[in-house]
């Protein structure tokens, strides 16, 4: 709530949240949508993320969440896109967020796409997207293939550590990855 009151304060266009663990079931993140949504003064997106909460199990379950007053849309990170296009043709705005099939997203609906590799070569997405806008499927293909290469190769180091070190490198210090948690027993 705090964050998404810092966010409408600053001038944001837009905020979005993942939804809470695995542990709550869907009323509980609904209830916590609602309040996001309720807080907020900006548009807000959901996240339809089943390895982070598998509460949000349906595509009637999102498009509930995607009822809620505030709400234009979500982030579908998710391999399942047969299941993004049937949301996408009940008319909400959709984001990718699996990077790995950014120009599938496309073909299938998705209105752009956010994820972790996009802060690494941004102008490869953007061409995924113009390329796809443009019904270039080839080159998008092409590019998708450029960036699935630069995801195999971080992913052979753990992912965030990878990913901020790049960032660093590129001139954008975010800092250490937070450490893992101990095992004291």
């Amino acid at each position: 709530m705090r964050l998404v009151r810092h966010a409408c304060r600053v001038g944001a266009h837009g905020a979005s949240s993942l939804p809470p663990g695995s542990a709550y079931p869907y009323p509980e993140v609904r209830a916590y949508y609602e309040a996001l949504g309720g807080a907020s003064t900006v548009p807000l997106l959901v996240y339809y993320f089943p390895a982070v909460s598998a509460a949000i199990q349906t595509v009637e379950h999102v498009l509930d969440l995607c009822s809620i007053p505030n709400v234009v849309g979500l982030k579908f990170t998710d391999f399942d896109l047969y299941r993004l296009s049937l949301i996408q043709r009940a008319g909400h705005t959709i984001l990718n967020g699996r990077d790995e099939v950014a120009a599938a997203g496309i073909l299938m609906g998705a209105h752009g796409g956010i994820g972790s590799f996009s802060n690494l070569v941004p102008e490869l997405f953007v061409k995924i997207y113009n390329d796809g806008q443009a019904g270039n499927w080839t080159s998008a293909r092409a590019t998708q293939d450029r960036v699935n290469d630069l995801i195999r190769a971080v992913l052979s180091f753990p992912a965030m550590a990878a990913i901020k070190k790049l960032l660093t490198w590129s001139g954008i210090d975010c800092g250490y990855p937070v450490l893992p948690p101990r095992d004291d027993g």
